[in-house]
């Protein structure tokens, strides 16, 4: 199944050009620069699809950009006035794309892939979860080599931790570092040994997202 399949329109097709809005925004992951933050952006396009006039909400795999379908008669100023309240209240803000960045916006939502509704950006995070894991494996490897089932052990372990975090409750307070670092050594504890698991500390101190020279 791609990541925009038309079916998920509410009238069972591609909508018109005329409905649609595109605007460039800031929800990257910081952990994982290539791609949307799943639960950052989750509750946000939640809440536009809940406004009277947004049929539909769509963030770009990137994160850096959002699709606005508008039902019938299209973006009135009331409508796009509480758009922009909510943009507000999450800390946000959107600028609409025109000319040829919104010819080519048009473009890549009408090719059917690229694309997340609220009920799809859970992918994103999985992504994200899998990428930070394989870079705290191979700070790990890079000071204490392991075996490749060790490591793919390790790295299934640190992904699934993750995961628990990013598809949590939204209303759930994020851990703290330490709190973080205690999970992770807590999931790692099985099957590392005591030097393995401090170079996981030193790993996991030096931060989630990528160093320089890091992917």
């Amino acid at each position: 199944m791609s990541n925009r399949d038309a079916s998920h329109s509410s009238t069972g097709s591609l909508p018109q050009p005329a409905r649609l809005t595109f605007y460039t925004v800031a929800l990257q992951c910081s952990a994982a620069p290539e791609i949307g933050c799943g639960s950052r952006a989750k509750p946000v396009l939640l809440r536009l699809e809940l406004v009277f006039g947004i049929n539909e909400a769509w963030l770009s795999r990137a994160g850096t950009e959002l699709a606005i379908v508008w039902a019938e008669g299209g973006a009135s100023k009331a409508r796009i006035a509480t758009f922009e309240a909510i943009l507000k209240e999450e800390n946000l803000t959107a600028t609409e794309l025109a000319g040829e960045a919104r010819a080519r916006a048009l473009k890549e939502f009408q090719s059917g892939s690229g694309w997340h509704r609220a009920k799809d950006v859970d992918r994103l995070s999985v992504e994200e979860a899998r990428t930070i894991a394989a870079r705290l494996s191979r700070r790990v490897q890079a000071t204490t080599p392991l075996t490749e089932t060790k490591a793919e052990t390790l790295r299934n372990a640190l992904a699934d931790t993750l995961k628990k975090r990013f598809l949590g409750s939204p209303d759930e307070a994020s851990p703290s570092p330490e709190q973080e670092q205690e999970a992770f050594l807590q999931a790692a504890a099985g099957y590392l040994n005591e030097t393995e698991l401090t170079a996981l500390r030193e790993a996991i101190a030096s931060g989630l997202c990528p160093l320089p020279g890091e992917a």
